[in-house]
């Protein structure tokens, strides 16, 4: 087998921003559907949910500017083009508003309210350095394209997300990385700029700094943690186009 690497992109830090969304119970669900029918429609909402997530990447984003990674139960989205913060924070909102209006009547088909169980789902997205290798694999007739994204930016969003288990009201959180380069990339545009603001109530701010497990020491260990409202997304969905 023959190995290419077409690209190679370096982001140094705050150059990157990631976010990632995993689907909530979805092992428990395939677990108690797998043996019927209704393991198809749960398939069939899985690829209608992929080629949503791919046409609205491609087609809203520069492929030389953004990365992805299928994660089973969701997809981790890496993006470094110049608006990189407000770009990863577009895109999220467009995959939780497929999820808003599809995962509802979903549930429904599965039945799973007999269950006792419900797909759900969490958000995060944090700022950070990263490496990507395309890289392509060649065997005879075969060929596979892969992004490799590496840093911790990947590495602390996977583990942020996690923390939208603990959160009973918002399934949103960013990192105060991300609310530094945002503030930054938004400052010249009016109706988002102030999002952000000291005592703004479209977010809600961790007590302190959390420890979510990344291996941040400097300069401080651990992260404020930021959970955003629907209001907060309403309005940037709105003004940022």
């Amino acid at each position: 087998m023959k190995v290419s690497v077409k690209s190679i992109y370096n982001q140094g830090d705050d150059k990157s921003t990631a976010f990632i969304f995993d689907l909530r119970n979805s092992t428990n669900v395939t677990r108690k559907i797998s043996w019927n029918e209704r393991l198809v429609k749960h398939i069939d909402f899985m690829m209608d949910m992929h080629k949503y997530i791919y046409k609205k990447l491609y087609g809203n984003c520069d492929p030389t500017k953004f990365a992805m990674n299928d994660t089973g139960d969701g997809y981790i989205c890496l993006f470094w083009d110049s608006s990189h913060a407000l770009t990863c924070l577009k895109m999220a909102i467009h995959v939780k508003d497929f999820l808003d209006k599809k995962l509802p009547l979903h549930n429904k088909n599965l039945g799973l309210k007999e269950l006792s169980l419900k797909l759900d789902y969490g958000f995060a997205i944090h700022s950070g350095g990263s490496t990507i290798k395309r890289t392509a694999f060649r065997d005879d007739d075969l060929q596979v394209s892969k992004d490799f994204i590496f840093g911790i930016v990947v590495n602390s969003v996977s583990r942020l997300e996690s923390f939208t288990k603990t959160y009973v009201d918002y399934n949103f959180l960013v990192t105060g990385n991300y609310k530094d380069v945002f503030n930054q990339q938004a400052k010249k545009i009016k109706e988002i700029k102030s999002l952000f603001a000291d005592g703004s109530r479209y977010y809600r701010k961790s007590l302190g700094r959390v420890d979510i497990k990344d291996g941040k020491r400097t300069p401080n260990k651990g992260h404020n943690i930021y959970a955003l409202t629907d209001d907060f997304l309403s309005i940037f969905k709105k003004s940022y186009k």
